[in-house]
């Protein structure tokens, strides 16, 4: 194998274990998200005080900051920007305005299209998490760690916002 191979190699390797990583954080995210609405919900931690269900709301909106934060990033590291069906049918597109060409029953169309992939895809994905969780399981012992950062700093820039208020303010 050549230098050249073994580079080449090497990069789609680094591209394979990025995307991984997204799966991960992105089925996190996803669960996250369900987790709060429970939570909002009362059919998650109903009997459980409001201290406790403030501190688990503080710990998923963390998740999600930070997994969101990730997903830029490794989107980033992978040279992607707005991957879309409006992009294969508009060069021209912007994120969240076809262009003037696509009408808009077929942006609808379209927009459902992208909806069903998505739905179909994540079914998909369910199966390979299990196995991804064990090979990337540094990683995400190192996303829980910036999680628990990012609650313990919004949890103090919270409290000094409080402190800050006299009486009259709060």
């Amino acid at each position: 194998m050549s230098s050249a191979d073994a580079q080449y190699a090497r990069e789609l390797e680094r591209r394979c274990a990025l995307l991984e990583q997204a799966v991960l954080i992105q089925e996190k995210r996803v669960w996250s998200q369900s987790m709060l609405k429970k939570l909002e919900q009362g059919a998650f931690m109903a009997g459980s005080s409001a201290a406790e269900k403030l501190t688990t709301q503080q710990l998923l909106e963390g998740n999600l900051r930070v997994a969101r934060e990730i997903l830029d990033r490794i989107a980033e590291d992978l040279g992607y920007e707005a991957p879309t069906v409006f992009k294969l049918l508009d060069p021209e597109f912007v994120y969240g305005a076809p262009g003037k060409d696509v009408g808009e029953k077929l942006t609808r169309q379209l927009e459902h299209l992208d909806a069903r992939a998505r739905e179909e895809g994540t079914a998909h994905l369910a199966g390979m998490l299990r196995e991804l969780k064990t090979r990337h399981d540094e990683f995400l012992g190192e996303v829980a760690g910036q999680v628990q950062q990012d609650v313990s700093l919004h949890t103090v820039f919270s409290n000094l916002v409080v402190e800050e208020q006299g009486p009259s303010e709060r």
